[in-house]
């Protein structure tokens, strides 16, 4: 049986803010051969063209978190699936040519408006600014609300279920796994149990669920004062 080693990503985030990123990434590569893990990079949302090459010259494995290099970010419960297909398609352009085989993304925003991509240049607050809609919000807040139990959010849900049943059909060489979110802005993915029962390869990320257990307190204390 073929022994499968733990890889231990950094990201491009991290490495993009760094002039001596190179050293670091040596660092890091030594660091998981001392302890027996594999190295590699995901090139994230935010990177730029030009530090996607440099780094897949380093000849590291690597994943993606998408969207990479698009306009707009991934919402499949928007009702125009066109911004969101755009994003996959070329994302998974970017990942033949590079050869990355598995990519993760967030991919529920209980909004119709398309939501700019930040990074290279565009600031996350501005670049989700139109998704922010205070019904859904605590107050004076972009945390999201419990609109779980509403009929548009069933709604959307069914929408992101059947739109990931298409991408899989389409994208078969490469994989999409879809990553709990960060509980603000209208997220209708924040929680293990959402993402889980959407029948599709998922990303736990810790500290967003560490970061949705908070917003449930928040919730929980605005809904019984």
């Amino acid at each position: 049986m073929k022994k499968i080693r733990t890889r231990v990503e950094y990201t491009s985030g991290v490495l993009s803010k760094d002039k001596d990123w190179r050293r670091v990434v040596e660092e890091g590569i030594a660091a998981c051969d001392e302890h027996g893990f594999e190295f590699g990079i995901q090139i994230h949302n935010t990177a730029e063209e030009s530090q996607i090459g440099e780094i897949a010259g380093l000849g590291v494995p690597m994943s993606f978190h998408a969207p990479i290099l698009g306009e707009y970010q991934i919402n499949l419960a928007s009702e125009d699936p066109d911004p969101s297909m755009e994003a996959f398609a070329k994302t998974a352009e970017l990942m033949r040519r590079y050869n990355v085989k598995k990519a993760v993304f967030h991919g529920f925003n209980m909004t119709d408006l398309p939501i700019p991509s930040f990074g290279r240049g565009r600031d996350y607050t501005i670049s989700f600014a139109s998704s922010l809609r205070k019904e859904l919000s605590l107050p004076d807040s972009a945390i999201c609300r419990n609109f779980f139990d509403t009929g548009e959010y069933r709604l959307r849900n069914e929408r992101v279920n059947k739109r990931l049943v298409e991408i899989r059909k389409i994208y078969r060489d490469v994989s999409f796994l879809l990553e709990n979110d960060f509980p603000g802005y209208g997220s209708g993915s924040i929680f293990a149990d959402h993402i889980v029962k959407m029948k599709n390869p998922i990303c736990l990320d810790s500290s967003h669920l560490w970061a949705s257990s908070h917003a449930c307190l928040q919730i929980f204390s605005s809904q019984t004062s």
